[in-house]
């Protein structure tokens, strides 16, 4: 609402409760929510088609990690296209935590994703490429097919097969 004009959010839900705006004794009921990841997308541009949301594994005491889909469909083309916000641990310490989370979102997109529409992947992946021992969700999803568009290498700040040039 404080963008004004056409910006809509995928989904305002926060919490996948009957009562959804509070975690507190909650009975649990699947509404796509997904606490603070969020898809915002202009309304004018691009049509919602389907939305959803995968509560992703922690470590103990670590809070809630998620990852939030959408397809959306570009208005004057009409062409359909998965969009994903992935949010995954924090700590160097929990890179195989955080790998693991990757391959789950990735598992979650390509089980709403029939027709192999193509796919955007952002987030906060709290990951580096200069992250020991390697940086994992970004791993996950360069093997999977993703195509890094600034080509970013392992352990260098120096573009490999970038696609765009800034």
């Amino acid at each position: 609402a404080r963008l004004g004009g056409t910006w809509r959010i995928t989904n305002a839900t926060r919490y996948n409760c009957e009562k959804d705006t509070s975690p507190n004794r909650c009975a649990y009921a699947y509404k796509g929510a997904s606490e603070g990841q969020r898809i915002l997308y202009d309304a004018a541009r691009v049509e919602l088609v389907a939305q959803g949301s995968k509560l992703l594994p922690v470590p103990k005491a670590k809070g809630d990690n998620y990852m939030t889909w959408a397809e959306l469909r570009q208005v004057s083309t009409g062409q359909r296209f998965l969009f994903s916000n992935l949010h995954t641990v924090g700590k160097d310490k929990d890179h195989k935590v955080k790998v693991r989370q990757a391959e789950l979102a990735l598992a979650e997109l390509r089980a709403h994703n029939p027709d192999a529409l193509p796919m955007i992947a952002v987030g906060d992946w709290n990951s580096s490429r200069f992250e020991k021992p390697s940086n994992g969700p970004y791993d996950v999803y360069v093997k999977a097919g993703f195509v890094d568009p600034l080509g970013g290498a392992y352990r260098t700040h120096k573009p490999k097969r970038a696609t765009v040039e800034h």
